[in-house]
């Protein structure tokens, strides 16, 4: 099929003629060639929109993978740590060692201490009890390693939440849920060490003194200034998380606001 114009056509309808071989030129009429221009003028004049509209797209999606790269002769650690925290970061590093090195000391402390009779014996007549009658034999000492298990478990889990806590401030996470969480928690284990570290020394001096024979077994407790320090230090850190929170907070509705 071949598309000539035929210019014996009136001048009006300008119509276009389309030569088959077979049936020879045919004159076609202005309503049969209306409808294809109609829709060629349509489509015309929807390219600027269409062509707009791709461009808006592809602007966006420029610009939400460029949040992930970071810009030219910049690290991915420079662009995503914030400035005022990269001075800490080896702060960070050091205490997430100190606080594995804890914790590894207080498993090895708690595993060695109880088994060995007479640091347990030393340390019993210095700190606890010097004139009482006490037992250090297998089952007592037995017994003093279960009463101690509490805060054993509760420094692990302090020790736990300082590492986690500094994790946080190492990838940038400052004022978010995370680190008030574990700041938060670390706040409260150490006020409940607070409560606990005088009971434990109570509860130690008894399971000592429980083979002694009736009216030689010893109830004692001890409050020193270390309780009050650690309590103070405890309510500093609830306080801290409880304001931090407040901060997020406030950070968050401003940021709607705006």
């Amino acid at each position: 099929m071949r598309l000539t114009e035929r210019s014996d056509c009136p001048r009006v309808t300008r119509s276009i003629l389309f030569s088959v071989t077979c049936s020879g030129p045919v004159c076609m009429s202005p309503r049969a060639v209306a409808a294809p221009a109609d829709q060629a003028w349509a489509i015309a004049a929807r390219a600027p929109g269409v062509a707009f509209t791709r461009a808006v797209i592809a602007s966006q999606k420029l610009l939400f993978y460029s949040n992930f790269l970071p810009p030219h002769g910049k690290t991915m650690s420079d662009t995503t740590f914030p400035a005022g925290l990269r001075r800490i970061r080896w702060i960070a590093h050091c205490v997430r060692a100190m606080a594995l090195i804890a914790m590894a000391v207080v498993v090895g402390f708690h595993a060695t201490f109880w088994t060995n009779r007479g640091l347990v014996e030393r340390t019993a007549r210095k700190e606890w009890c010097l004139d009482c009658a006490m037992q250090f034999d297998a089952v007592s000492r037995a017994w003093g390693l279960a009463v101690n298990l509490p805060q054993a478990l509760l420094t692990l889990f302090a020790l736990l939440c300082l590492w986690r806590l500094f994790g946080a401030y190492l990838r940038g996470e400052v004022f978010t849920d995370g680190a008030t969480r574990h700041l938060r928690r670390l706040g409260q284990s150490v006020t409940a060490m607070a409560l606990v570290m005088p009971l434990t020394d109570t509860a130690s001096i008894l399971a000592l003194t429980m083979g002694n024979p009736p009216g030689q077994r010893m109830l004692s407790v001890h409050l020193g200034s270390q309780h009050y320090v650690v309590l103070l230090l405890g309510l500093v850190l609830i306080a801290m998380a409880m304001v931090m929170h407040e901060a997020q907070r406030m950070a968050q509705e401003n940021a709607e606001f705006v």
